[in-house]
């Protein structure tokens, strides 16, 4: 049983969900690391497919989650309900 089970409930969310368990099960804090940068970045690749925008090329990680789109959404899911991304809501 894994933490991250209510993922697993839509197909669409099949490999963030792998890279997540991956994260919780990994035995060593180096590979616990690389395993949740790599679902992180999995997240934001999947928030950016969803709402049809372009990943920014030869970003770094931190450049595109400080991204206008991905500041914006935290913001809005942070005050109230996503402006957009309906269905990413389980």
């Amino acid at each position: 049983m894994s933490e991250f089970d209510f993922i697993a409930q839509k197909n669409e969310y099949e490999k963030i969900y792998k890279l997540c368990c991956a994260a919780e099960n990994a035995s060593d804090a180096g590979s616990k690391a690389k395993c949740c940068r790599d679902a992180l970045e999995e997240i934001i690749k999947f928030l950016y497919v969803k709402e049809s925008k372009n990943y920014p090329a030869n970003a770094t990680l931190l450049e595109v989650i400080d991204s206008p789109f991905i500041c914006s959404f935290v913001k809005s899911i942070s005050s109230s309900k996503p402006k957009s991304i309906s269905s990413f809501a389980l």
